[in-house]
């Protein structure tokens, strides 16, 4: 019986023993630290007069839309959508701007980004207005 009981007691010295021991002396390598470079600004000049952009101006009333030189003024967003589904095969995915200011309701927005996303139109620029 004593014999079982110094063996058990033998076991946990050890292993208080290793607890003294630095992690590296124990064969595991700490990794090298990651370094994060924060991204990098950029800057985009975009002409109000090129109308090879598909441009919508958010008000609080309505929507503004401006496609070569196709003009549409609506508060229907379902206008806004014939007007996007019409003219799909036409507007470079690269050159969409969405204006507003911080008055306009997300909501406004919201519906918006659906009607985009719809149309698989899914990079825009948004440039806001003071």
């Amino acid at each position: 019986m004593r014999l079982s009981y110094l063996f058990i007691l033998l076991a946990f010295t050890n292993c208080s023993n290793q607890k003294n021991k630095p992690i590296e002396s124990q064969g595991i390598n700490t990794p090298d630290p990651i370094i994060v470079d924060p991204p990098k600004s950029v800057s985009t000049i975009i002409y109000p007069d090129d109308s090879t952009y598909l441009n919508i101006k958010l008000d609080t009333a309505n929507y503004k839309i401006s496609f070569l030189n196709i003009q549409l003024s609506t508060n229907d967003i379902e206008k806004v959508d014939d007007f996007i589904s019409t003219n799909k095969y036409r507007i470079d995915k690269d050159k969409i701007l969405i204006e507003g200011n911080s008055h306009i309701p997300y909501v406004r927005f919201k519906e918006l980004k659906k009607i985009l996303k719809k149309h698989e139109l899914f990079k825009f620029k948004i440039v806001a207005n003071p």
